[in-house]
Protein backbone atom coordinates (compact mmCIF):
# COMPACT_ATOMS: atom_id res chain seq x y z
CA UNK A 1 0.00 0.00 0.00
CA UNK A 2 2.58 2.70 1.24
CA UNK A 3 4.22 2.41 -2.75
CA UNK A 4 0.54 3.88 -3.99
CA UNK A 5 1.18 7.35 -4.78
CA UNK A 6 -1.17 9.70 -6.28
CA UNK A 7 0.45 9.26 -9.93
CA UNK A 8 0.34 5.51 -9.68
CA UNK A 9 -3.53 5.28 -8.80
CA UNK A 10 -4.25 7.99 -11.93
CA UNK A 11 -2.33 6.06 -14.24
CA UNK A 12 -4.37 3.24 -13.39
CA UNK A 13 -8.01 5.35 -13.04
CA UNK A 14 -7.35 6.64 -16.80
CA UNK A 15 -7.60 3.04 -17.88
CA UNK A 16 -11.21 3.73 -17.21
CA UNK A 17 -11.50 6.71 -19.38
CA UNK A 18 -13.91 4.46 -21.72
CA UNK A 19 -16.26 3.98 -19.05
CA UNK A 20 -19.00 6.97 -17.88
CA UNK A 21 -17.93 10.01 -15.50
CA UNK A 22 -20.48 7.95 -13.28
CA UNK A 23 -18.83 4.43 -13.24
CA UNK A 24 -15.07 6.70 -13.04
CA UNK A 25 -16.39 8.66 -9.98
CA UNK A 26 -17.86 5.62 -8.24
CA UNK A 27 -14.49 4.00 -8.64
CA UNK A 28 -12.71 6.74 -7.39
CA UNK A 29 -14.94 6.86 -4.09
CA UNK A 30 -14.41 2.93 -3.83
CA UNK A 31 -10.25 3.63 -3.73
CA UNK A 32 -10.89 6.22 -1.66
CA UNK A 33 -12.87 4.87 1.15
CA UNK A 34 -9.90 1.53 0.65
CA UNK A 35 -7.14 4.22 1.12
CA UNK A 36 -8.93 5.90 4.07
CA UNK A 37 -8.99 2.86 5.71
CA UNK A 38 -5.68 1.90 5.51
CA UNK A 39 -4.65 5.38 5.90
CA UNK A 40 -6.71 4.99 9.51
CA UNK A 41 -4.86 1.43 10.67
CA UNK A 42 -1.35 3.29 9.70
CA UNK A 43 -0.11 1.71 6.40
CA UNK A 44 -0.67 4.64 4.61
CA UNK A 45 0.70 8.40 5.39
CA UNK A 46 -2.19 9.77 3.82
CA UNK A 47 -5.19 8.77 1.50
CA UNK A 48 -3.29 9.83 -2.01
CA UNK A 49 -6.78 9.55 -3.79
CA UNK A 50 -7.40 12.82 -2.16
CA UNK A 51 -5.68 14.28 -4.88
CA UNK A 52 -6.58 12.52 -7.97
CA UNK A 53 -7.51 13.97 -10.81
CA UNK A 54 -10.42 12.24 -12.71
CA UNK A 55 -10.46 11.55 -17.02
CA UNK A 56 -13.84 13.00 -17.91
CA UNK A 57 -15.36 9.59 -18.82
CA UNK A 58 -17.73 9.06 -22.07
CA UNK A 59 -20.62 11.01 -21.40
CA UNK A 60 -23.86 8.64 -19.89
CA UNK A 61 -26.17 7.87 -22.62
CA UNK A 62 -29.99 8.40 -21.80
CA UNK A 63 -31.86 5.88 -21.60
CA UNK A 64 -35.11 5.53 -23.68
CA UNK A 65 -38.35 5.60 -21.33
CA UNK A 66 -41.96 5.13 -22.38
CA UNK A 67 -44.70 7.79 -21.63
CA UNK A 68 -47.37 6.88 -19.84
CA UNK A 69 -49.27 7.13 -22.60
CA UNK A 70 -46.90 4.10 -24.30
CA UNK A 71 -46.82 1.99 -21.43
CA UNK A 72 -50.60 2.30 -21.27
CA UNK A 73 -50.91 0.97 -25.09
CA UNK A 74 -48.31 -1.36 -24.78
CA UNK A 75 -50.03 -3.03 -21.77
CA UNK A 76 -53.44 -3.14 -23.14
CA UNK A 77 -52.01 -5.42 -25.80
CA UNK A 78 -50.44 -8.31 -23.69
CA UNK A 79 -52.63 -11.36 -22.71
CA UNK A 80 -54.19 -12.04 -19.54
CA UNK A 81 -52.02 -15.21 -17.75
Amino acid sequence: MRDKTTLAIEEFVNDFSNYSGSVIKHSRATLSRIMRAAENWGRVQANPIRELELPKGKPVKQANVLTPEELIKAMMGLEQP
